[in-house]
């Protein structure tokens, strides 16, 4: 039995990010999922994520037929070889409204 451990939905979606760690450079990366609690991010074969390394996420989110760059910081919670699940630090209003309005428009109504 798989059993979700989120407390807001996840909604399975490629979005454009840059993930930086430490003292590394900005890597290119897309997620696989998001929720308000955080999201999944595909990683190049080159890019190996430090677990428990807070990390700077910087992510291209959809708003009014355009897309902004809005930024978190994110700890890695599962880290595979080629991804890593994170879980959302510190989010500014902005950002968490962004997040709101992206995981609920794709949820199924009803």
């Amino acid at each position: 039995m798989n059993r979700e451990r989120r407390d807001t939905p996840r909604i399975p979606i490629a979005l454009e990010v840059m993930l930086k760690q430490a003292d590394s450079r900005f890597q290119r990366c897309l997620t696989r999922n998001i929720s308000l609690d955080g999201l999944y991010v595909e990683t190049p074969d080159d890019v190996k994520i430090v677990p428990r390394h807070t990390a700077y996420i910087a992510i291209k989110i959809p708003e009014s037929g355009r897309h902004r760059v809005h930024h978190f910081y994110a700890r890695p919670v599962y880290v595979r070889d080629n991804g890593a699940a994170f879980v959302f630090d510190r989010v500014d209003m902005e950002g968490y409204a962004a997040l709101l309005d992206l995981v609920f428009s794709r949820q199924p109504k009803g």
